[in-house]
């Protein structure tokens, strides 16, 4: 098991295209040194997020973290995201939102 962890606080500010970057090249680097591995994704400061635009914020986010996997790993095996339930959301996110306090 892998676990990359990234930050919302980056991923929501100045920094999201380098945010962004580091998810795909360590979701590169896991693909091609261990195929089949299982990851897990954690987004660490979530509560920096603001409570009214929380959900849409962690909506968005999977979206694009969904987008992204399926890029690296290819629609065959981006399918096979599994999801997790998040307290701080009605969605199915690819990630684990949690606060850093």
């Amino acid at each position: 098991i892998y676990v990359v962890v990234f930050s919302l606080k980056d991923w929501f500010g100045e920094n999201h295209q380098k945010e962004e970057a580091y998810l795909e090249f360590w979701l590169k680097s896991i693909y091609t040194y261990a195929k089949g591995a299982r990851i897990l994704i954690v987004a660490t400061h979530l509560d920096i997020l603001d409570p009214k635009t929380l959900e849409d914020d962690l909506n968005c986010c999977g979206i694009a973290i969904f987008g992204l996997a399926r890029k690296v790993l290819g629609e065959k095996l981006g399918g096979k995201i599994r999801v997790c339930k998040s307290g701080s959301c009605k969605g199915d996110l690819p990630f684990f939102p949690v606060n850093v306090k």
